[in-house]
């Protein structure tokens, strides 16, 4: 099952080896080394006894520096008694920006 990996951000990489090569590659650069996230909040829904989604809100820091809320989505599947993430799904997020956009659909009371 692991062997159907497939990475699309960017440039599409197929199979467990390929997926994993690429990830090594990355964060084995020495100016990732200043890149750390902080885990804000997490959160779960179950739509049935085999699938469920995940939302992590992620700070990134780089040398210490705020620089972006993140969003990761996970989809996740039940194989036999274990977990297994379907699709990911991840989103910068910056309020202000949104704000432009969904300002309009906010009730300013509350």
């Amino acid at each position: 099952m692991t062997e159907d990996i497939v990475l699309s951000r960017g440039l599409i990489r197929t199979g467990k080896e390929e997926v994993l090569s690429f990830l090594k590659s990355i964060f084995n650069q020495q100016d990732t080394n200043s890149i750390k996230f902080e885990l804000l909040d997490a959160s779960m829904g179950f739509f049935n006894e085999n699938e469920a989604q995940i939302l992590l809100y992620l700070q990134i820091y780089e040398g210490g520096e705020k620089r972006e809320l993140h969003i990761e989505s996970l989809f996740m599947n039940m194989h036999g008694n274990s977990w297994f993430i379907s699709r990911i799904f991840g989103i910068s997020y910056s309020p202000e920006e949104h704000s432009k956009f969904f300002k309009p659909f906010l009730d300013e009371s509350t």
